[in-house]
């Protein structure tokens, strides 16, 4: 046996084993874990501690299954998902080598009530919008909303097959998974927000070629909540090759997710207030200079966590089958109306080509969500069911701003 399997034994396994005898304790008060329920607003806040014994106990299959929601449970890919499963030992490696940080995540179900009387306002005008090129990472965005392009089924196929970006980062930050035990499938009016998860891995590759590559210290600062100062925005995109994307109420569904995705109520973050410096215990292994956990109290300059932006790319555009220019749109309009601004990640495909160009003639000329939804109608109603090129809408758009 090699050194790794030594320490699993020695220390990382009893470490598992112990968080489970804890459940008692860690929550005292707690019949049952609330379900964040369809068509509820509400939020649920685990501390660290919270987080590790729910997920020990996933380790075992020793959760029930809530109604409507996904099941967390590891042992598929424990038994068949070498690299995925390395995360999970990682993370609780980390916690039975150096501790458990006190801190707390936070979990938000959001719902936009009537969303049928839900439109893009004449006076609203289209919030600032950046594109950046290939190299670029949503997760890199700090103090952005940063977005999970999203299964409705919270965490998509983590626990079995899947690999791409919802998976990934959700066995890096392996205390989002903690949502697949208490939200329930999201309607079409409706978001989850995670606020607040550590990342303990880093990776290589995409899909298939996902392989885990390492320990990762997350020097992220703490809000005033003692969360660390890191939002993810679960939203899921329409599937795009099953119906008419183009459609109008199929647009607007895709405005109202956004929108809702990103119009966090006030208590969610903690936008430009005073953050903690945060360095939590390090991996013995790792390269990294992080030791203890800080108790630096020193303050983080609040302007460079606004969350006011939405760090987000291709949305609902490789698997699901949307059309990039369209996506990337009607993702605008939503942001606008919620008066958040888009840092957009092109991720290198050549879909986006134009795509700045469009943007910036828009907000040159100083145009409103309301004109971008009426134009994206038009031209909807132009394109009809013939077979365009993608790039067709962002050429439309160059014409029609000059009018």
């Amino acid at each position: 046996m090699g050194e790794e399997g030594k320490e699993f034994f020695s220390k990382t396994l009893p470490f598992i084993q112990e968080l489970i005898l804890q459940l008692p304790v860690q929550f005292p008060d707690m019949k049952s874990i609330p379900i964040l329920r369809q068509g509820h607003a509400a939020t649920l806040t685990l501390t660290a501690h919270q987080c590790a014994v729910i997920l020990a106990c996933a380790f075992f299959n020793l959760l029930p299954g809530g109604w409507m929601c996904p099941s967390l449970d590891f042992g598929f890919i424990l038994s068949t998902s070498k690299e995925k499963t390395k995360c999970l030992l990682h993370y609780f490696h980390r916690l039975a080598v150096g501790g458990i940080s006190k801190r707390n995540v936070s979990f938000h179900r959001l719902v936009l009530k009537d969303p049928e009387k839900f439109k893009p306002q004449e006076g609203t005008k289209l919030t600032e919008f950046k594109v950046l090129p290939v190299g670029h990472m949503i997760e890199d965005a700090h103090g952005c909303l940063q977005a999970d392009f999203a299964n409705k089924w919270i965490g998509g196929g983590v626990l079995r097959g899947g690999c791409v970006q919802e998976e990934i980062l959700f066995v890096e930050k392996p205390e989002c998974l903690c949502s697949l035990l208490f939200c329930q499938v999201m309607l079409d009016n409706e978001s989850i927000t995670l606020v607040g998860a550590e990342r303990f891995s880093k990776h290589t590759g995409y899909a298939r070629g996902f392989k885990y590559a390492g320990d990762f210290v997350d020097k992220t600062p703490l809000d005033p909540k003692g969360r660390i100062a890191n939002v993810i925005i679960a939203y899921d995109a329409l599937v795009a090759f099953a119906t008419n994307q183009y459609r109008e109420d199929m647009m607007m569904r895709e405005i109202v997710k956004t929108f809702v995705a990103v119009d966090l109520p006030k208590d969610a973050v903690c936008a430009g207030e005073k953050l903690t410096a945060y360095a939590p215990r390090a991996d013995k292994e790792s390269n990294s200079s992080a030791g203890e956990e800080a108790k630096d109290t020193s303050v983080v300059a609040p302007q460079q966590y606004a969350f006011d932006t939405f760090s987000t790319g291709n949305w609902g555009c490789g698997a699901f089958g949307g059309d990039i220019p369209l996506k990337s749109m009607l993702q605008w309009i939503g942001c606008s109306e919620a008066k958040k601004k888009v840092l957009y990640h092109t991720f290198g495909d050549n879909r986006t080509e134009g795509l700045e160009q469009v943007v910036e003639a828009i907000l040159k000329a100083g145009k409103s969500s309301s004109w971008l939804w009426k134009r994206l109608l038009l031209y909807a109603k132009k394109k009809g069911r013939r077979r365009l090129h993608e790039s067709a809408l962002f050429d439309f758009l160059m014409e029609t701003t000059k009018e």
